[in-house]
């Protein structure tokens, strides 16, 4: 009898968990449509931020949790793009 209450218990914490996380998926989903929305004319094809009107270098990208992207409008992105791509070169050589 024991077993099956363990695994009734166990399905019906699983069943919360899921709902849980249904539950932080729908606001995860709902807060990048919003955030997309917002900025969606500064991201050219979708994944180079250009912005001259934003005085950052490095801005996040559009998922939040993806890292940062540099602000491809600020001369200052381009000399550090340049800078980044030669030490690579040297570094293979």
């Amino acid at each position: 009898m024991e077993i099956k209450n363990f695994i009734l218990i166990s399905l019906a914490f699983l069943l919360f968990l899921c709902m849980m996380i249904e539950l932080r998926h729908k606001v995860l989903v709902k807060k990048l449509k919003n955030s997309i929305g917002e900025t969606s004319n500064f991201w050219k094809w979708g994944i180079f931020y250009f912005n001259p009107n934003d005085s950052r270098m490095f801005v996040p990208k559009r998922i939040e949790s993806l890292g940062w992207t540099l602000n491809f409008a600020r001369p200052s992105s381009s000399l550090f793009l340049l800078a980044f791509v030669l030490f690579a070169i040297l570094l293979i050589r």
